[in-house]
């Protein structure tokens, strides 16, 4: 899909774990494609000793209730790229130049931005969790354990790969079935004990064939932008059953969130019916 207009490439670094930045880096910097770190799930993961999110051009965070750290909405940009940091902090007021030898109101706009500035509360509140930041991803690991044991010790089933010298924020355990059939059984006794699983292929939030406005192209706007005149010739067609690979590798896919608060003996519950569940999955 790369092509003379490409001008970045937006790695995910889901459910906590780093995506495979270093491969994507590597054939980006060989195009002269600018890489965003999608660090929305992921604040405190690792790779190489560096935090994901300072590996690419510019890395954003997200900071909602379901996050690592929350402000209670918001989110925020980082890079070492002074150009970009220019940019982006304009794009997200208006446009506004923010010339402090005019004054606010006098500035002049290079483009057209829009109003996403985060306002001061919300950023003290955001500062503040950072400070904590190796205190909760701590917890996220020791609230982890119990769970990735009980999973990991079932037959056939082995948990979601993190790269080579990665170490993932700890926010969730992601566990892959030998097939479909079984991860279903497994995520219907689990919840017939009393506790939560994702079935990643009914998630309705980040997989794209259940995205229905996606798939019959709805926009706000009643013409074909953006979905044709594409770069690569054509249109996009988005339909159920695209991507037959992550259809296969999720259809078995099982993902335990873990809250920061969980008490002991809730966890301790939870690894007591994995295992109570395997043994009739697995029987």
């Amino acid at each position: 899909k790369i092509t003379p207009k490409t001008k970045c490439v937006i790695p995910v670094h889901m459910l906590g774990s780093p995506a495979r930045i270093e491969e994507i880096l590597a054939i980006a910097a060989r195009r002269g494609i600018k890489v965003i770190e999608d660090t929305a799930q992921a604040l405190g993961a690792e790779l190489n000793g560096k935090k994901v999110g300072t590996l690419g051009d510019m890395g954003t965070l997200s900071f909602d209730f379901y996050k690592t750290i929350t402000t209670g909405e918001g989110g925020m940009v980082i890079t070492n790229d002074r150009h970009l940091y220019t940019r982006s902090s304009e794009y997200a007021d208006h446009g506004h130049d923010h010339n402090p030898a005019v004054g606010r109101a006098m500035e002049g706009r290079n483009f057209l931005g829009y109003n996403y500035r985060m306002h001061e509360l919300t950023a003290a509140v955001g500062l503040g969790q950072l400070e904590k930041i190796e205190l909760i991803l701590k917890r996220q690991k020791e609230n982890q354990a119990p769970i990735r044991e009980a999973l990991a010790a079932l037959p056939g089933v082995r948990m979601r790969a993190v790269p080579n010298s990665g170490k993932d924020s700890f926010t969730h355990v992601c566990a892959l079935f030998p097939d479909a059939d079984k991860a279903l059984s497994f995520h219907k006794g689990i919840g017939d004990e009393g506790f939560s699983a994702i079935y990643f292929r009914n998630n309705y939030w980040h997989y794209v064939p259940n995205w229905e406005h996606l798939i019959a192209k709805k926009t706000a706007w009643p013409g074909p932008y953006p979905f044709s005149g594409l770069p690569y010739g054509g249109t996009m067609d988005y339909q159920a059953g695209m991507l037959p690979q992550s259809d296969e590798i999720l259809g078995r896919t099982l993902v335990f969130p873990v809250a920061l608060n969980t008490p002991r003996e809730k966890l301790d519950s939870l690894a007591t019916a994995i295992r109570t569940v395997g043994r009739d999955v697995f029987k």
